[in-house]
């Protein structure tokens, strides 16, 4: 309209300015802004050149007055979607825009305001506006959610966040992130997705056991790039800089609650911003100034061209020939979504060539089928699978590491799902704790797509069965069995578990991660809330868990040498009864021949667990070294098991192994020490074979009766510097 006479959108544009500024100084402190409108005044093409013009004009002016642009007219002429290429290019220059919808055609045409990503304005008869603004809103959200879950959706990670906290360059959000919603992130858990035959859920299920899961920092860089996206919409990541995980949170229940803070600061290229994001989870104590991961996110207009790329040389290469079968479970644990490495062709101790495929975004989060992601975390997760792919051959045993930092990621072009890539790791750094590495991405075509620079990991070595563990937790073993020859040589079907390395240094140190993450492989739901519930130090509860563990261990090897059955250490329940005494149970009993009784003993230094069939077993063990105070031997002990022991060749050892007797007696009887120990008598001891003979009196033959003149034989020995007591009483007595 102001150009009709010959005016040229500039001038007008300064000519309102110009009263702006009048007005302003005419009534201090209020403030106007301008929007600059386009016409929808008959077919699109009938004025585009004039609207094209606007859209230039406005951002000529924008932060001079001109706060944005606007499509006015009557609607329904054309479809709105039609004038998407002026809004597209609204948005690449980064002015705010509005348009008018939802009146005349109805609801489609919000939602496709709201997919240019305008504010929206209704219109609607007096009276009417409030409803017809709902009923269109509503309806609106229904299409774009639609739309959304057919053909993707931006920010697939935190669209549903709520927003604390919004004003110019600040952006504060929070949101419950859980496997239901976000089901992809489930598949970083450490360890196989297979921990239980007996759960009757497909691994991954909401509900179904999986390993310890933590944010892993690609995951937790996704969510920060995407509020740093949704803080500069008009432009999207080219790089990141120094991301760093300073600590691990994990999901608890399969939910985490989190909080992220972007801020805009100075960048040293004016073509660029950058944005300093930080993430901190939902927890007493926790502040931004220690958050949990943090980094700065350089975004950028325009895509910047992609570099060419010379594959770097690798030193003394060995040809491996790895293949996904060979990767994907046996050496490698990760979830479905995320295994995206197709072979591996060369190893050396300084770097891996390996191949992968741009791993498939369906279904990574439930509210659309192809999430638009802004960094794509299930590429860089498998891009940086090649860390531990390189560091799993048998030159490394038992080597383990944690993604801490990565200094530099430059996202050269965009990557399509299913596109091949080339990778080269190439180690650049030690430390006393990680290890340093490059990792370029080639498109195979002599293109640089993808590089991380200075990706940094800590490391350190474990027992190797433990890592194996992870992987495939139904074969693996970290016991070894007693041979029968120390438990007495039973007359019945017996397997045994015994330990005694257990690495407490290893539970203690990088905020327990060990310790953790071993007792989300080895125990069922329920167990896991014992465990949890445990209180005391992390040595303790490692102690506590290898119990439970040699008890499992000992339960499996029962059941495969038997019954040629394996099963996971989760499908073995330990459960305790009134009396303390342990009771293993789950649906592989439903297989078994013949009841099973299980007996468990252990030390900070020697834990073992025995399992008989036909019979209640008791073991028990103590370290040979033990002093028994004078106090405590005369409370235990007749004058006439004293005197007994002093006729042994090795009185002290002997005190113990009657010690260990009496123990290993009342846990095959289910009490445990419930009576006076006084009343559980050592009769005979052979010294040379360690054999006697324990009889009940007093209060145990109350609820005993039937060994009333009926002897019950332990065995003992020594092993590893502790004493070993152990007996089977028949079934048939019970």
């Amino acid at each position: 309209l102001h150009t009709r006479e010959g005016l040229k959108q500039r001038q007008a544009v300064e000519a309102v300015l110009r009263g702006r500024e009048e007005g302003r100084a005419a009534c201090p402190g209020m403030e106007a802004g301008i929007l600059c409108c386009m016409m929808c005044v008959g077919p699109e093409t009938a004025n585009w050149e004039a609207n094209a013009e606007t859209v230039e004009t406005a951002a000529e002016y924008l932060g001079r007055g001109v706060v944005g642009i606007d499509l006015a007219g009557a609607e329904g002429i054309v479809p709105l979607r039609n004038f998407a290429p002026l809004f597209r290019r609204a948005g690449e220059l980064g002015i705010p825009f509005t348009c008018h919808a939802g009146d005349s055609p109805g609801p489609d045409t919000v939602a496709d305001a709201l997919d240019f990503g305008s504010a929206m304005m209704a219109t609607a008869a007096p009276g009417r506006r409030n409803k017809v603004a709902e009923r269109a809103a509503a309806a609106a959200a229904r299409a774009r959610r639609q739309k959304q879950f057919e053909f993707g959706a931006m920010l697939p990670l935190i669209s549903s966040a709520d927003v604390e906290d919004d004003q110019p360059g600040i952006r504060e959000i929070v949101k419950t992130f859980s496997f239901r919603e976000e089901p992809f992130l489930a598949d970083f858990a450490l360890g196989s997705s297979q921990l239980e035959h007996a759960g009757g859920l497909v691994p991954g299920e909401q509900g179904g056991l999986r390993g310890l899961v933590l944010l892993h920092p690609v995951a937790g860089a996704e969510i920060m790039a995407e509020v740093a996206q949704s803080l500069m919409p008009n432009r999207h990541v080219v790089a990141v800089e120094d991301l760093q995980s300073r600590r691990r949170v994990a999901f608890k229940d399969g939910r985490l609650r989190v909080f992220v803070r972007a801020e805009r600061t100075a960048s040293d290229d004016p073509a660029r911003v950058a944005v300093r994001v930080q993430l901190r989870e939902d927890a007493p104590g926790s502040a931004w100034t220690w958050p949990v991961q943090e980094g700065t996110f350089i975004l950028a207009a325009e895509q910047p061209p992609v570099p060419a790329f010379v594959p770097p040389p690798l030193g003394k290469p060995r040809d491996v020939h790895w293949t996904d079968s060979d990767i994907y479970p046996d050496r490698l644990f990760a979830g479905a979504c995320l295994r995206g490495i197709r072979a591996a062709d060369r190893w050396s101790e300084v770097g891996l060539d390996y191949e992968m495929e741009v791993p498939s975004s369906e279904n990574a989060v439930v509210h659309t089928k192809m999430p638009v992601w802004t960094l794509n975390p299930q590429l860089l997760a498998a891009v940086t699978d090649g860390f531990p792919l390189w560091r799993s051959h048998e030159r490394f045993p038992g080597a383990f590491s944690f993604p801490f930092r990565v200094r530099r990621i430059a996202l050269h072009a965009p990557l399509a799902e299913g596109m091949r890539l080339h990778c080269y790791l190439r180690n650049t750094g030690v430390t006393p704790r990680s290890l340093i590495v490059d990792i370029l991405v080639s498109d195979g075509n002599g293109k640089l797509v993808l590089e991380l620079r200075g990706y940094e990991e800590l490391t350190e070595r474990v027992p190797d069965e433990y890592r194996q563990l992870l992987l495939s937790p139904v074969t693996t073993y970290l016991t070894k069995p007693l041979a029968v020859d120390l438990l007495g040589s039973p007359a019945t079907r017996v397997a045994s578990a015994m330990v005694t390395d257990v690495p407490y240094p290893l539970f203690e140190r990088n905020e327990e991660i060990w310790l953790k993450t071993l007792s989300n492989i080895v125990l069922n739901k329920t167990e896991r809330g014992d465990f949890a519930d445990l209180s005391g130090s992390a040595s303790r509860r490692t102690e506590w868990l290898f119990g439970r563990i040699a008890a499992k261990e000992a339960v499996r090897r029962f059941l495969q040498e038997n019954y040629q059955a394996r099963w996971c250490p989760a499908d073995v329940q330990i459960w305790r009864d009134d009396s303390g005494k342990p009771h293993p149970i789950g649906s592989w009993k439903d297989f078994l021949g013949a009841p099973i009784d299980l007996a468990i003993a252990h030390t900070a230094q020697f834990v073992v667990a025995v399992v008989a069939a036909n019979a209640r077993v008791g073991v028990d063990v103590e370290s040979r070294d033990r002093e028994l105070s004078e106090e405590f031997t005369h409370g235990v002990f007749l004058p006439e098991e004293l005197e007994l022991a002093v006729r042994a060749v090795n009185a002290p050892s002997a005190v113990i192994r009657f010690w260990c007797a009496k123990e290993a007696v009342s846990k095959a009887l289910g009490t445990g020490i419930r009576y006076s120990p006084r009343e559980l008598v050592v009769e005979s001891f052979q010294a040379e074979t360690g054999e006697m003979t324990v009889a009940l009196t007093g209060q145990w033959l109350e609820p005993f009766k039937q060994f009333k003149g009926r002897s019950i034989s332990v065995s003992s020995t020594v092993v590893k510097g502790h004493v070993l007591a152990s007996c089977f009483i028949p079934e048939s007595l019970f």
